[in-house]
């Protein structure tokens, strides 16, 4: 709801300031959303952490803690740049090695692998809400509806991707 309310406030500091600012407004947008964010949730943080409702800052920090977190912090940032970085990086030593024919037959191949996979795992989307109602009415029950989703969902993803490599050699023949 924060993230929300603080989205509807960017986008009006946005309209209201680009007839003045131009461009800049929609930065300036931004930098109001992240401080409303902060500002409303550094509150809410305090009050479900102590149960006190008032506006507390942190003046000791656990050094354990804090090492932790900045860990933890790098690391994610390492494995975001590695994943950002593995597509490009692909791309460009298919086309230094195999040239553009070769990039191109990768691209497609790797957009028809993508695809399927699109196909065969947005329907468990639309289980989520199950899962909700699963939990406030009956927890119990959601052990078996996700253990019949995860096997379904299996099920397909390995039957479309046998198929998928079966096909492949007739795909290939007509690209």
């Amino acid at each position: 709801q924060v993230v929300i309310c603080a989205t509807v406030l960017r986008a009006a500091v946005a309209l209201v300031l680009f007839d003045r600012f131009g461009l800049r407004a929609v930065a300036m947008g931004q930098i109001v959303q992240n401080l409303a964010i902060c500002l409303i949730g550094w509150p809410m943080v305090v009050r479900v952490a102590t149960g006190k409702s008032w506006l507390a800052m942190p003046f000791g920090l656990n050094r354990i803690a804090v090492r932790e977190l900045v860990g933890f912090g790098l690391r994610l940032q390492a494995v975001n740049l590695a994943s950002f970085l593995f597509e490009p990086a692909t791309k460009f030593v298919f086309s230094a090695v195999g040239g553009l024919y070769a990039l191109g037959i990768f691209e497609m191949a790797s957009r028809l692998v993508l695809q399927l996979r699109q196909f065969l795992v947005m329907p468990s989307q639309n289980l989520i809400p199950m899962f909700a109602e699963s939990s406030v009415r009956d927890r119990s029950r959601i052990r078996l509806l996700y253990g019949r989703s995860v096997a379904a969902i299996g099920s397909l993803a390995l039957a479309g991707l046998v198929a998928l490599t079966a096909a492949s050699p007739f795909i290939a023949y007509i690209w």
